[in-house]
């Protein structure tokens, strides 16, 4: 409604408007004014200031009282929907509860941290926040950054050397790059040298870009004026494991998703013989979200899995 006034026309509007929806309810300027707690004067210019601004008497006068025009019945049914969505917005917003919550987080996460994280995630949404739906989505750097401003992604999990303006991040782990071979390999023995490391098959897990990661690696290869000969890809760590139990192949992965695989398949550890960064994993969202009260319920929910891990 456009209701207008030359000093704090929010504060005044407002004031107008409960005027308006006591006057249409009371049909008296006297009974009005005592609702609201005014001299009988100041609702009278209330009136007066109504009537200007909506080009129309508004209440007019009858035996007994007085009476609303075809106007003043046609605005008493949306002042008070105007009000009620005023008073809510001023409440702010309703307290979240996650055992009562109804709601999806779309998280990107890289191959080497979904086979960890997601089971521990689901284990404490079930216990704790039953309605709480998470899709995660397959790394995709290149377009990680529209996707978080867009919201068609709400987290993404990874490592980006320098952040974008309008994104937040927090770090959760920095953790060395170790090979995993089969358990009764017969050329790895508790250890490889980097000589059987250049000549060995590798195995990967399938993407359209080279991790970071995986990037580091091969530059130092480089140094040696080698290449790596990988002769698998796989699309996910479960099976790059699986390979790798079964054969001769040699894979590369994070410590912890090391031993994690160690325990369900028959492999060894053993470090990496090159001098290699470790990997980082940071966590990452947007300034769109960065207040939202269910958003950082769930970023700390995150942040705790991943430090239990």
């Amino acid at each position: 409604m456009p209701v207008h006034s030359p000093a704090r026309p929010g504060i005044d509007s407002v004031h107008l408007l409960r005027c308006l929806e006591v006057l249409m309810v009371e049909c008296s300027v006297t009974r009005a004014a005592a609702r609201l707690n005014v001299s009988q004067t100041t609702m009278s210019h209330a009136l007066a200031r109504l009537r200007q601004v909506f080009g129309d008497p508004l209440l007019i006068k009858r035996a007994g009282g007085m009476a609303p025009t075809s106007r003043g019945l046609e605005l008493r049914a949306q002042v008070g929907t105007v009000l009620r969505g005023l008073e809510r917005m001023l409440e702010g917003p309703a307290v979240f509860t996650p055992g009562l919550a109804r709601m999806r987080f779309t998280m990107m996460l890289p191959e080497f941290v979904e086979p960890l994280l997601a089971p521990a995630l689901i284990s404490r949404l079930e216990r704790d926040a039953p309605g709480v739906e998470v899709e995660f989505r397959a790394p995709d750097p290149v377009r990680a950054f529209e996707l978080l401003a867009q919201g068609t992604v709400d987290l993404r999990l990874g490592y980006w050397p320098t952040t974008a303006t309008g994104l937040h991040y927090k770090m959760l782990s920095r953790e060395r790059l170790v090979c995993i071979a089969r358990r009764r390999h017969p050329r790895i023995r508790g250890g490889i040298d980097v000589e059987d490391f250049l000549a060995a098959r590798h195995v990967r897990i399938h993407r359209e870009r080279t991790s970071v990661s995986m990037n580091a690696v091969d530059h130092a290869v480089a140094k040696l004026a080698a290449k790596l000969h990988v002769a698998v890809r796989v699309p996910n760590a479960y099976g790059l494991a699986h390979v790798v139990s079964r054969s001769l192949l040699i894979g590369i992965v994070t410590e912890r998703l090391a031993r994690h695989l160690r325990g369900i398949f028959p492999l060894q550890v053993v470090p990496v013989p090159l001098a290699v960064p470790e990997r980082r994993t940071a966590l990452y969202w947007h300034e769109r979200t960065h207040r939202e009260e269910p958003h950082r319920w769930f970023r700390s929910l995150i942040t705790g899995i991943a430090r239990d891990l």
